[in-house]
């Protein structure tokens, strides 16, 4: 989610770039371009399997047992 978080930054303000990437560096972060295509299609499946259908939901799976939490009234960050 970083890389696409970070590809939006860049689309907003392609001034920006400059310190995204500065920021990366100091932190000793390696980054690169890559199509992201993939990875969508990974996470809607996963969206899809476990029936998130709103945002924001919250998915808390242990030992088998899922837990659902819909809306930011219930997630506490």
């Amino acid at each position: 989610m970083v890389s696409v978080r970070i590809h939006a930054a860049i689309c907003r303000d392609l001034s920006y770039k400059h310190k995204i990437e500065v920021f990366l560096e100091n932190k000793g972060v390696q980054y690169g371009p890559f199509d992201v295509t993939s990875e969508f299609k990974i996470l809607n499946s996963f969206i899809k399997e476990d029936g998130i259908n709103s945002t924001p939901t919250c998915l808390i799976s242990v030992k088998g047992k899922q837990e659902k939490l819909k809306g930011s009234h219930k997630i506490n960050y």
